[in-house]
């Protein structure tokens, strides 16, 4: 097993143009971060950049083009970045920053109908110091204070988003929105450019065998590394970080092991980080009969993907990582680890430690005045007490922290006891699948993660054993088959699942030995695949 670098390639300005032989190749790129905005001195933070990662197969020498996007690594500035940043716009000596240039590559061709794979660039930030929206993942976000809105997958976003542009802002010293798929929209008022969206469906008959995008993750310019695989389980462990969207996960049919952490819970940043619940953990094999889109929903600090909110001055809850098949609703989760209980307060108390999370039932808070109101953790048929739900924890009421996410939310800090500094409960784990997919081997770790959560997703190699070897020796035939008079039997039945081979004949070095001798009569089927 083998994963060697093949080339980096960073910012330039222009096309690079590699040859690759046949072979299998992993793809790393990244977007560019946008440009601050200006006002005597920089203002604001343009968006992070997003990634796309994909895994290709050549048959033949195949000719690759790279863009490589550029934005922020220059620091502030009006101009959009290098491959399809928008500009932001200028009125006197102030100005909106540009996006982000996307990175992205094309075979085929060098146009922007050849892309096969794009990781965007976010927006630019405004004059007046407001961030830029973060690049996609499928969809980029908004500019802050109701700026330019974020690239789809269909259409780019106002104002002035196009395919494979930026929106380019034209009043009131706005930012300028990433490149893309399709760009962000362009501020139009004060405020700042949204984020493109990246892209894995590919072009021309290119096509990656595993993909997935990634929202806000590059700082500075693009980026783009190339790795030679010997194995298609070369390009794996994938390890997907917070991104604060939905991750889109393309994988072929087999079985993957999958081990998922639910994020920390929050904590005031008016007091230190010292008593949040950690995340919980989830691990178990899921198997694919065929081709299939996952999505992927990493738990934040923040309290993304079913964290409570808190009230203030407390943390919000950890939100629940989790993998949904068939469908992105709640019911469609498959595997869920759980997200840790807000912290209460400044944490100085034991009532305000945050529950951990599941587990199969999320740690619950300690209240040594009120134990009866104590925040419960969730479960695997309800909410935490108090608020928590399906997917949800419970809110903080007085002061209080919020629940856990989970596939049952932890409850969110009460404050019904009267005392004002009451953290929230854990939310509980799950692996008892949906739409069919039942995960194998399933674990449940309570409390193991600090920070945002995260997913590790690792191709489990095909197995070779056979449910029946049978081997002829001395002449011996090794099976042999004779077909009954009914026309409705099959003297043998195979039957086969998740793509395993149904049966492997082996030649030997005997000629008059046969591995395999099937007698039909009466034009009955000798042998029938299922």
């Amino acid at each position: 097993m083998a994963k060697t670098l093949y080339g980096e390639y960073g910012y330039t300005g222009t096309v690079q143009t590699v040859s690759l032989p046949a072979g299998l190749y992993l793809f790393e790129l990244y977007g560019a971060q946008g440009k601050r905005g200006w006002f005597t001195s920089p203002r604001g933070t343009g968006g992070l950049g997003g990634g796309a990662i994909g895994i290709f197969r050549f048959s033949e020498q195949t000719i690759v083009n790279i863009y490589v996007g550029n934005g922020a690594d220059l620091g502030a500035g009006r101009a959009g970045g290098y491959n399809g940043g928008g500009n932001g716009h200028q009125s006197s000596s102030y100005y909106g920053g540009g996006g982000g240039g996307a990175t992205d590559i094309r075979i085929g061709g060098n146009t922007i109908s050849d892309r096969v794979l794009v990781a965007a660039g976010g927006g630019g930030a405004s004059y007046s110091g407001d961030n830029g929206g973060a690049a996609g993942g499928l969809e980029g976000l908004p500019g802050e204070n109701s700026g330019g809105s974020g690239g789809t997958q269909t259409v780019g976003g106002s104002v002035g988003g196009a395919l494979g542009q930026g929106g380019n802002a034209t009043r009131r010293v706005s930012g300028g929105g990433g490149g893309g798929y399709y760009g962000g929209g362009a501020g139009n008022n004060y405020n700042a450019g949204g984020g493109g969206s990246s892209y894995h469906g590919g072009a021309n008959g290119y096509t990656p065998l595993f993909s997935y995008l990634l929202g806000r993750q590059q700082s500075g310019a693009g980026l783009a590394n190339i790795y030679i695989l010997d194995n298609e389980t070369d390009g794996f462990p994938l390890i997907m970080p917070f991104s604060n969207m939905v991750i889109p996960l393309k994988l072929q049919a087999g079985t993957y092991s999958c081990d998922l952490y639910g994020a920390q819970g929050g904590f005031s940043s008016s007091y230190s980080d010292v008593v949040a619940g950690k995340g919980g953990k989830v691990s178990g094999n899921i198997t694919l009969v065929s081709d299939d889109t996952l999505h992927v929903y990493i738990g934040g600090r923040n309290g993304f993907n079913g964290g409570g909110n808190a009230s203030s001055s407390s943390g919000s809850g950890g939100g629940a990582t989790d993998i949904r098949i068939g469908g992105i609703a709640l019911t469609d989760r498959v595997l869920v680890a759980a997200g840790g209980g807000g912290q209460g307060l400044a944490g100085t108390y034991i009532e305000s430690r945050g529950g951990d999370g599941g587990g199969l039932i999320g740690e619950g808070v300690i209240d040594r005045y009120h134990q009866d109101y104590a925040p419960t953790g969730g479960t695997q048929t309800e909410g935490g007490y108090s608020n928590g739900s399906l997917g949800q924890g419970g809110i903080g009421l007085v002061n209080g922290g919020g629940g856990g996410g989970g596939y049952y939310g932890g409850g969110g800090g009460s404050g019904l006891s009267g005392n004002y500094y009451v953290a929230g409960a854990g939310g509980s784990s799950y692996y008892g699948g949906a739409n069919g997919y039942i995960p194998t081997n399933p674990s449940t770790e309570t409390g193991v993660n600090t920070g945002n959560g995260y997913a590790v997703i690792t191709l489990l190699p095909p197995s070779n054993a056979a449910a029946v070897n049978i081997q002829g020796q001395n002449n011996l035939i090794g099976l042999n088959l004779f077909t009954p008079a009914d026309t409705l039997e099959n003297c043998l039945r195979i039957g086969t699942t998740n793509g395993i081979r149904a049966f492997k004949l082996v030649d030997i070095s005997n000629v008059n030995a046969s591995p395999l001798r099937v007698r039909t009569c009466n034009g009955i089927k000798a042998i029938s695949l299922e």
